[in-house]
């Protein structure tokens, strides 16, 4: 028997041990690539086997694009020269892609659009520094890339090694359990449909309703399986009873007329209709447009009859910069709320930025001049005219206006009257608890973060469109009535 092989006897039987340059060998097929340690040699290979076969199948969707560098596209889609940017060629018959970003941020992308005639048809007006995946109607597309921080390129590689450029995936279409109102209260006699892998094409309506049957409608989500985004389109006919997706079918009954929630936004410039984004070179604009942000698209989701009250530079106690020239406080005075149901407020930023005072809860509301005492009073002014009004507070969205990263910009940058946001946020929330109305945490919870609130918010203040899209995605599902 060879020296190094020892047998040891026990009880229950005998087992060999192994030669210490064998116990070397399997350790070391036991432990991955990577540095992760598998529970067994067979585990190793298992797991890592089907982790390449998730490899190789990723590359399959890869698609190659050809870059030129120190090259970016213009208002019109043509290329100009620009030291910082790197421009890929025609990505052709893409109907979507999905670009793949760095997870920490350091690259950010746009993407431009072209019809069968590589003609421009339009462009992304903000840069993204997170994966995202194109519009599916475009069938050609350029993307422009660049640092984040806007820092020279050297050579095409140093980007291009870092992001991928990946096949649209399948979006699976789900219906979500509720049917919309169009103008009529209409519900579902059957159960939810579930998730489904049929394209838009195989959802069918079936023509055989009475005449006279109101509208009705589904809402649609596209999600998508890559990375987990979805869209969502409300799918209607006029005279139709039933809906089929693939083999599951469902029906719609139509009742009495639907009664529109009345609902009064109150706020600032973001409310009003104010948006910013980023020309050719990169200057932010305030731009204005109510029918495309956030509130009005909420009000077309809930199919809530809204009356936008927002005025451009207003806070509780900051006086707008456009309009009535009002605060808060005089505002509501020449409201009456006695037909609104469910009212929205909206402030706060302002207050912040131009270092009213916030004063403390006790401060006197007949007096006003505080944060604390105008809030109680717009809050008490709806409620006396009218004591079964919906009331929620939303709180401002983080502001890269002043502070910095390291300090979560206005989150952690104080000034001498106010301190800082996160105080401005505190007093919101202090008095929405004790008037017992709702509060809506945009502030923390939102989809602006201290990585992206530059792509977010363009001037550091107003989302871009895109932006306010994502809002009322969000806030759809907060204000809620009844």
């Amino acid at each position: 028997m060879r020296k190094d092989v020892v047998l040891d006897a026990f009880a229950s039987g005998m087992y060999v041990q192994a030669p210490e340059s064998l116990k070397t060998e399997v350790a070391d097929l036991r432990t991955g690539e990577d540095g992760t340690v598998y529970a067994s040699a067979g585990d190793a290979v298992r797991e890592q086997t089907v982790y390449l076969r998730t490899l190789v199948e990723s590359v399959t969707d890869l698609i190659p694009a050809a870059y030129k560098n120190k090259t970016t596209l213009n208002t019109e889609g043509a290329e100009q020269a620009q030291n910082n940017r790197i421009t890929t060629d025609f990505i052709r018959n893409v109907e979507g892609v999905y670009l793949k970003l760095p997870d920490d941020g350091s690259i950010k992308a746009r993407v431009f659009f072209y019809d069968e005639n590589l003609e421009f048809t339009g462009n992304y007006t903000s840069y993204y520094t997170e994966s995202f995946e194109t519009n599916r109607r475009y069938k050609n597309a350029r993307f422009v890339l660049a640092y984040s921080d806007d820092r020279a390129i050297n050579y095409a590689g140093e980007i291009t090694s870092k992001i991928s450029i990946l096949k649209n995936t399948k979006w699976i279409m789900k219906y979500r359990g509720e049917i919309v109102n169009l103008g009529y209260t209409s519900f579902q006699e059957c159960k939810d449909v579930g998730y489904y892998s049929f394209e838009k094409a195989d959802l069918e309506s079936i023509t055989d309703a009475p005449d006279g049957l109101a509208n009705s409608g589904i809402l649609i989500a596209y999600y998508n399986t890559k990375n987990g985004t979805y869209t969502q389109e409300i799918l209607s006919q006029s005279g139709r009873r039933y809906f089929r997706i693939g083999s599951q079918e469902f029906a719609l009954l139509s009742s009495k007329k639907a009664v529109r929630t009345k609902w009064y936004a109150l706020g600032d410039s973001i409310v009003q209709g104010y948006y910013s984004e980023a020309d050719e070179s990169g200057t932010p604009r305030l731009l204005f447009d109510a029918s495309r942000t956030w509130v009005k698209k909420v009000a077309e989701y809930k199919d809530y009859a809204l009356t936008n009250c927002g005025v451009g530079g207003s806070g509780y106690v900051h006086n707008a910069t456009v309009g009535d020239k009002l605060n808060a406080r005089d505002h509501v005075d020449a409201i009456d709320f006695s037909g609104a149901e469910l009212v929205t407020i909206a402030y706060g930023v302002n207050d912040w930025k131009y270092n009213e005072r916030l004063g403390t809860f006790e401060d006197d509301i007949a007096v006003g001049g505080t944060l604390y005492s105008n809030m109680r009073y717009v809050i008490e002014k709806i409620l006396r005219d009218n004591p079964c009004c919906k009331i929620f507070v939303i709180t401002p969205l983080n502001s890269a206006k002043y502070g910095s990263e390291a300090a979560n910009y206005g989150i952690g940058y104080p000034f001498s009257n106010n301190g800082t946001l996160e105080d401005i946020f505190q007093a919101e929330k202090r008095v929405a608890e004790y008037y017992g109305v709702g509060l809506i945490d945009m502030t923390h919870d939102s989809i602006v973060n201290r990585r992206n609130i530059a792509a977010v918010l363009p001037d550091k203040v107003h989302p871009s469109l895109s932006a306010h899209d994502l809002i009322a995605r969000e806030l759809a599902e907060k204000i809620t009535f009844r």
